[in-house]
């Protein structure tokens, strides 16, 4: 994964992180745990389990093997700035 931050006049900011770190079981089951802590104190319809987030995870690591870069967000605020996240 790869997050870009451009504000003209300054310098890019380029962030790499390997998608094993974010997308993990690890991750999955901490990501499970904070869902339904919120999820009970507000009216979320969609409550995930580890085990469906794991599925998630792996679906989309096949994602990016089958199809390269996936641009995830490109945001551009008025002033210019520019976020990316990259996949």
């Amino acid at each position: 994964m790869r997050i870009i931050v451009e504000s003209p006049g300054e310098n890019t900011i380029n962030i790499a992180v390997p998608n094993w770190i974010v997308f993990n079981r690890i991750i999955a089951l901490v990501s499970a745990t904070v869902i339904k802590k919120h999820a009970d104190n507000e009216s979320w319809e969609i409550k995930l389990s580890a085990s469906q987030l794991t599925k998630l995870f792996r679906a989309i690591r096949r994602a990016k093997r089958r199809h390269g870069k996936l641009e995830l967000v490109s945001v551009e605020s008025s002033d210019g700035e520019k976020v990316q996240i990259l996949l």
